[in-house]
């Protein structure tokens, strides 16, 4: 988004050292951390960050909205097939190294954050610390309930029946409502659009993560489908 409305791209991957250590100085623990102009901005949904910089923001349309409500299952489907054939053995291991936040909870975290979605939309705020408890071990409230990836497969199967059946009842009033958000005032359009980007960037994080541990491991997602979103295609991992 960034390219097209003219910036030029620097990336720095937290890989290294020193550009991890300069994000931290920020005040940032993890990616995406993005900074323009000297201001630096975090996990952010594409339409908060157009606001901040001034950056015009497309006519919201219903039917695109559903469109990204319908894709954001169909990926959250698939990852919830992915997720009931990872191996226990990988229930602890951290996917980012500074996040104390093992493949379980970060499996739990990708169908969470669709319901504090679907839940801010309806009650006009999503909260900081609704966010918050997806992102860090320490607030988990859920570790007790969810023990192995079965059970948060099924839970992950609820999700998208749920998210499936209130795309049924959306309408062009609800999700122009603007809330308040961890990432400033964001419209309910624009957080469905970045619940499908946050469902496809984490769904291949997982994928990529499994494949460099666990050669045999079989249950990716269809190749067709998933080349056809951009945010599953084009992330990359530093």
């Amino acid at each position: 988004m960034l390219s097209r409305e003219g910036y030029a791209i620097e990336e720095r991957p937290v890989s290294e050292q020193t550009n991890l250590a300069e994000m931290q100085d920020l005040g940032f623990d993890t990616v995406p951390t993005v900074v323009v102009d000297g201001r630096a901005f975090q996990a952010f949904p594409d339409e908060v960050l157009k606001r901040e910089l001034g950056i015009p923001i497309e006519s919201n349309s219903l039917e695109i909205a559903l469109k990204h409500l319908e894709t954001s299952a169909q990926i959250l489907a698939i990852t919830a097939d992915v997720v009931a054939a990872l191996p226990q053995s990988l229930w602890s291991v951290r996917l980012v190294d500074n996040r104390d936040r093992g493949l379980g909870q970060w499996s739990w975290h990708i169908f969470q954050f669709a319901v504090e979605c679907v839940e801010g939309i309806e009650g006009g705020v999503l909260e900081w610390e609704d966010v918050r408890r997806l992102a860090e071990r320490q607030y988990w409230t859920d570790e007790e309930t969810y023990l192995e990836f079965e059970s948060i497969a099924r839970y992950g199967k609820a999700v998208v029946e749920r998210l499936s059946h209130w795309s049924r009842s959306v309408d062009d009033d609800l999700l122009s409502q603007e809330m308040e958000s961890p990432w400033g005032i964001l419209s309910g359009y624009g957080l469905i659009s970045h619940l499908e980007r946050h469902s496809a960037i984490h769904l291949r994080q997982i994928v990529d993560f499994v494949k460099a541990r666990v050669p045999a491991y079989e249950a990716f997602p269809p190749v067709e489908f998933m080349e056809t979103i951009p945010s599953y295609g084009s992330l990359k991992q530093d």
